[in-house]
């Protein structure tokens, strides 16, 4: 180390008690520590909102403060509870996941208001935006009001009106890879790090992770990634095993080389 690691996927717990999916986290021989992610938005529904696409792009829309309707598809009575749900923070928990907002993006570009299976809408996302090739981005940036936040509420409202203008997906698509890809690019140039790490299961996206290696590459980073191990959940454990190994073996020894008992 130092090692800049991005770790973005569905679900995971955090340790303030809120939904991870989009951290960036910098690593060294003494621990890691949580040094930025992209800012927060409501799950309305909670858990349900992981099949439900257009729960979360309920959410994102109210986070960016737009009208809801368009991710309900015009269900009045819906749009009306769910409102109350985001407004009340009812049943609406947190999340920083990089793959809600990739549901999010389907939802909104008319690719998919539901997951049949993990990963469905994401899959959809990364299919249509492999038809098209620009290196145009939805705007991003970092959050005025909330520091080392990828503020992704402008690129957001930007999709929705392309989405309301009838765009094609496939260049709606591409630009909301292309809007990742840039904040990654800017919290890898805050870190002050050089050595990058991708992993989570958003990366099983083999354009989100082949476009955002070029692009790190491009820039003077080195860039890693799972190969041997399950990029998604299944790479957690042999993870959690390296880092407890070289804990383990630092308190193995005291500092004049004399053993320990750990």
């Amino acid at each position: 180390g130092p090692v800049f690691g991005a770790a973005w996927d569905g679900t995971g717990y955090g340790t303030d008690g809120t939904i991870w999916g989009g951290e960036f986290i910098t690593i060294d021989d003494k621990g890691w520590a949580r040094t930025g992610s992209f800012l927060p938005f409501s799950l309305p529904g909670g858990d349900v909102a992981a099949r439900d696409c257009w729960r979360a792009a309920a959410g994102a829309l109210f986070a960016a403060g737009l009208n809801i309707t368009s991710a309900v598809d015009g269900d009045d009575k819906t749009s009306s509870i769910v409102q109350q749900m985001l407004s009340k923070r009812v049943n609406a928990p947190l999340t920083s996941s990089v793959g809600r907002l990739f549901d999010a993006a389907a939802a909104l570009t008319g690719l998919a208001r539901q997951n049949r299976f993990e990963g469905e809408a994401a899959m959809q996302l990364e299919f249509a935006a492999s038809e098209f090739d620009t290196d145009d981005a939805y705007p991003i940036g970092w959050a005025e009001d909330a520091p080392n936040r990828l503020d992704w509420r402008p690129g957001l409202k930007a999709l929705d009106q392309d989405a309301a203008a009838g765009q094609p997906r496939p260049l709606m698509a591409r630009k909301f890879h292309n809007m990742l890809i840039e904040g990654l690019s800017l919290a890898a140039h805050r870190s002050g790090c050089t050595t990058v790490a991708l992993s989570g299961g958003c990366f099983q996206n083999r354009l989100l992770l082949e476009t955002a290696v070029s692009h790190l590459r491009a820039e003077g980073f080195k860039v890693y990634w799972p190969r041997a191990i399950p990029m998604n959940d299944g790479g957690l454990a042999v993870g959690q095993l390296g880092f407890a190994a070289r804990v383990l073996d630092r308190s193995a020894f005291s500092e004049d080389g004399a053993d320990q008992c750990v």
